[in-house]
């Protein structure tokens, strides 16, 4: 009787181990920057947060982006964190801790610079975050590279006739952005 009540309370025990480890919230990291649009030549600085947790034995993060568009200058681990970083190029950067941490808050920081030949238009910055040797996931930041110097240049596209009126556009023969329409 004493063994049957020994593997009934066993059972009970693994059951609300299971039913605690997925009723505990999972940690959540996030990447943020206070730009929403960025120019050629210019540095971005990046945060990284995370909802708290226990103690880890690891943590890290693989950060992903066009490597057309930006490439990395810096990384660093808040609090004093003994850890390593890792640019691989094109596009791949590896922060991670190399010892037991609690992590709560920001974390981390990173700048990436827009290179002087990054395409107009949206990128994406983002990562592959591991947490005590688990993956979690991370909203990515998308940035939009805008033309600050336009340089209009004008066409005709469609010629004027007696009875129908013509059409010029306006352009950037930087970013080729349609600056205006007349008719």
């Amino acid at each position: 009787m004493k063994k049957l009540f020994a593997i009934i309370l066993c059972l009970v025990l693994a059951v609300s181990l299971v039913v605690t480890a997925f009723a505990a919230e999972a940690p959540k990291m996030t990447i943020t920057t206070a730009k929403t649009e960025v120019q050629r030549g210019e540095t971005v600085d990046f945060e990284i947060s995370i909802n708290e947790t226990k103690d880890v034995l690891m943590a890290g993060i693989i950060l992903t982006y066009d490597a057309d568009v930006f490439e990395f200058v810096s990384g660093k681990w808040d609090s004093g964190i003994d850890a390593i970083m890792k640019d691989f190029g094109d596009g791949v950067s590896s922060l991670a801790s190399l010892s037991p941490i609690t992590l709560s808050g920001q974390i981390m920081t990173f700048t990436l610079k827009v290179k002087d030949t990054a395409a107009f238009g949206e990128a994406t910055v983002t990562g592959v975050p591991s947490v005590g040797g688990k993956q979690i996931d991370v909203e990515p930041v998308t940035l939009k590279v805008v033309c600050t110097n336009h340089t209009p240049v004008t066409t005709t596209t469609k010629e004027a006739t007696c009875k129908e009126a013509g059409e010029k556009v306006t352009t950037c023969s930087v970013c080729n952005e349609e600056l205006s329409k007349e008719t």
